[in-house]
């Protein structure tokens, strides 16, 4: 296997965080985030720019919770909404 680090661009997202999650709720929880995600960003006529991504975060030991955000891209600034 090749790993190999890349630099990348910044990019604005419309983005979602959820904390204390445990992987048991993971697929559960990207499903909601992402349909609600997808959902305002068409409601404040928004265009998606790239690839949805996900990023855990201050996960403890063994990985049974975790924080978790997920984003999607998009062409400019959407306004903050609960």
């Amino acid at each position: 296997m090749n790993i190999e680090v890349i630099n990348q661009e910044p990019v604005i997202a419309a983005a979602i965080k959820v904390t204390a999650m445990g992987m048991d709720k993971m697929v559960e929880a990207m499903d909601a985030g992402y349909k609600k995600l997808m959902g305002y960003i068409a409601q404040q006529g928004k265009q998606i720019a790239g690839a949805p991504y996900c990023c855990y975060m201050n996960a403890n030991e063994d990985f049974s919770q975790f924080d978790m955000e997920f984003g999607i891209p998009v062409s400019e600034a959407v306004a903050a909404s609960g």
